[in-house]
């Protein structure tokens, strides 16, 4: 009897950001790598707290604003998340909530986080949490805790993942920021024209 030992190859892996175009920046006319659930869901250029636009939240009181991306995650480590959120109004909370999913899409854990927001100036949320063993998936949802308005912008998720995800959304970050400074360009011949 032959027996063959078969090498097991680890994917490589490595920490950084796990969203694309947490920024909002890409395109006026769609969310790019986001998905928006509801009819308050958009994007502004009312307010911005990096680059040119934001995403703004509008919520009733019979139903949620929801902006969400799913994407690949190592299981067992932190995962660090950020955002900025700019409201009007007074007495209002924002946050996510986070599903860590197994390679059959099972979910393992959820987390909610919901934080108060400052009126009238960009408030940073953030936080850290564990993502759970055997996760490989992750789906993040960006939610306003009351009926009212929020804009949200320069979101973050840092944590592991497989080298090729991280490339991926380095890639697709990049390639947005070229289109900005493109658009900037030809913006920028126009008003020299006159």
């Amino acid at each position: 009897m032959i027996v063959c030992a078969v090498p097991s190859f680890a994917a490589d892996t490595a920490y950084g950001e796990l969203v694309a175009n947490g920024d909002m920046e890409f395109s006026e006319t769609s969310m790019d790598s986001w998905t928006g659930y509801s009819m308050g869901v958009g994007k502004t250029g009312y307010v911005a707290y990096g680059g040119e636009v934001s995403t703004k939240f509008t919520r009733t009181e019979s139903k949620n604003s929801i902006l969400t991306q799913k994407g690949e995650i190592i299981g067992g480590k932190d995962v660090k998340i950020s955002s900025w959120i700019y409201t009007e109004e007074t007495g209002k909370t924002a946050g996510w909530r986070v599903d860590f999913r197994d390679a059959n899409e099972q979910t393992l854990k959820t987390e909610f986080m919901m934080f108060p927001v400052t009126k009238g100036k960009w408030t940073e949320i953030s936080t850290t949490l564990p993502s759970p063993e055997g996760a490989v998936f992750f789906q993040i949802q960006r939610r306003n805790g009351e009926a009212g308005t929020l804009c949200f912008d320069d979101v973050s998720m840092k944590g592991e993942a497989t080298l090729m995800r991280i490339e991926e959304v380095e890639g697709i970050n990049k390639k947005g920021i070229e289109v900005l400074r493109h658009s900037q360009e030809l913006y920028n011949a126009n008003v020299a024209k006159g």
